[in-house]
């Protein structure tokens, strides 16, 4: 009898668990779609509003690591992007330095080949320092700025990992039992209309999910 108690209480509990899974997954999903073509508009305005300023390739560069690290990708760094970014900016300021008239940093600079010159101005970046604490400074803001929608984009798609384990889930044998014991043990007293207490409900639950 325990057996067939245990069979059907599983079976139903599965069912509802997709059900709600779908839903929540549904309200994920769009939650999720709605947040990245926000901040997708948002650094796309902003490159563009800083290419208008400062027209160079190494922009557009940095825009897609912020892109890239608002996304929650684990890889990403922004100190990184931001070091990358003044290590490729500071051979362009040093020949418009020595060369004032050659014009605007374009596109156009960086499309020619690395020297060995460039090559060694970039390692020797952070040693001279010739943006000062800019770069620090710039590290520093986007962390705060971006802080936030980054642990978003990564809760969100922890949430959708969770809800598809949650949704693959089998349930163990132990977890029948206390789904058992929380839905039918009150008919052995003839009491089929008492609801067992809530905090019997999320005990057994929490066993059932413990593996997720």
């Amino acid at each position: 009898m325990e057996d067939c108690y245990m069979a059907a209480v599983r079976s139903e509990t599965q069912q509802k668990m997709r059900s709600y899974s779908f839903e929540l997954k549904y309200l994920i999903a769009g939650h999720t779609k709605a947040y990245q073509e926000t901040f997708e508009s948002l650094v796309s305005f902003t490159s563009n509003l800083t290419s208008t300023l400062f027209d160079s390739a190494y922009c557009s560069g940095l825009f897609s690591d912020i892109n890239r690290h608002l996304s929650g990708d684990s890889k990403s760094s922004l100190d990184t992007a931001v070091r990358r970014f003044y290590n490729d900016l500071f051979p362009l300021v040093y020949r418009r330095l020595l060369n004032p008239g050659i014009g605007h940093m374009s596109l156009k600079s960086h499309s020619t080949p690395s020297t060995n010159q460039d090559d060694c101005l970039r390692m020797t970046r952070q040693d001279v320092s010739p943006f000062g604490p800019h770069p620090r400074l710039l590290v520093s803001g986007l962390s705060r700025a971006l802080g936030a929608g980054r642990a978003l984009s990564r809760l969100l798609r922890l949430a959708g990992e969770v809800v598809n384990a949650t949704e693959k889930l089998t349930l163990s044998r132990e977890c029948g039992r206390g789904l058992v014991r929380m839905h039918y043990c009150s008919h052995c007293r003839g009491m089929t209309l008492i609801r067992p207490c809530t905090g019997l409900c999320v005990n057994i639950m929490r066993g059932c999910l413990v593996c997720v």
